[in-house]
């Protein structure tokens, strides 16, 4: 576990350093297999870009409207850079949502858009792993086993 790197005077933290390298790999594995796949890769990265921006900006929003009492009185925090006031499972369903549409605009087939995006997920979700390793929130609790 080490959640956080001393650079002289800055203080970075690995679990989102780990979290936008595995971005950036899995956006360049998805580059290079869209070109194999003869699939436009500007259109695949566009796609992907803007399903993760709306999937945060509706998992915010999504958490607001969930707890609209706190944001109620004080709206400037809806803005605020803090990763545990976001709902995931929103956030993910509004992100495939608004990556569906542009995609279904764009013109992209279904299956070889997704054999190009799986390469670049598996990237993610190992990177997504890591985050949670390096920032210690996945040892789980105690076990009352005997081993």
């Amino acid at each position: 576990m080490l959640p956080y790197l001393s650079l002289g005077p800055f203080l970075l933290q690995t679990s989102g350093l780990a979290l936008l390298i595995g971005v950036w790999i899995g956006l360049s594995l998805t580059e290079r297999e869209a070109v194999r796949l003869q699939i436009k890769p500007n259109v695949v990265y566009n796609m992907i870009f803007l399903g993760l921006v709306g999937g945060i900006i509706g998992a915010r929003l999504a958490y607001a409207v969930r707890y609209r009492s706190a944001y109620l009185n004080n709206p400037i925090s809806l803005f605020a850079l803090n990763p545990n006031t976001l709902s995931p499972v929103d956030g993910l369903l509004i992100g495939l949502l608004v990556a569906s549409i542009y995609g279904w605009r764009k013109g992209l087939s279904l299956r070889p858009t997704l054999d190009a995006l799986a390469p670049g997920l598996a990237v993610i979700m190992v990177a997504i792993g890591v985050s949670h390793l390096l920032s210690g929130d996945v040892f789980g609790s105690p076990s009352l086993a005997p081993w």
